[in-house]
């Protein structure tokens, strides 16, 4: 699982979000986030491409060793 920090563009402010999800994926103009389970692949969060941007990407164990520090 890993953090995606995102922003997205808009009008009148900037929207800053964390997504965890196992991949992404780009698909119809819009960013996918994904999570696996054991059902099968669950969609976490949709946006558009043209107004979102990816801004870092943590895995799980180096988020949990940066807030540990914290």
């Amino acid at each position: 699982m890993k953090l995606y920090r995102i922003t997205i563009i808009t009008p009148s402010v900037n929207i800053e979000r964390g997504v965890w999800a196992d991949y992404m994926k780009v698909q119809e103009a819009q960013i996918v986030f994904v999570e696996e389970t054991e059902e099968g692949d669950k969609t976490v969060g949709v946006y558009p491409v043209n107004y979102t941007f990816i801004t870092s990407i943590e895995t799980k164990e180096e988020y949990d060793k940066r807030k540990s520090s914290i």
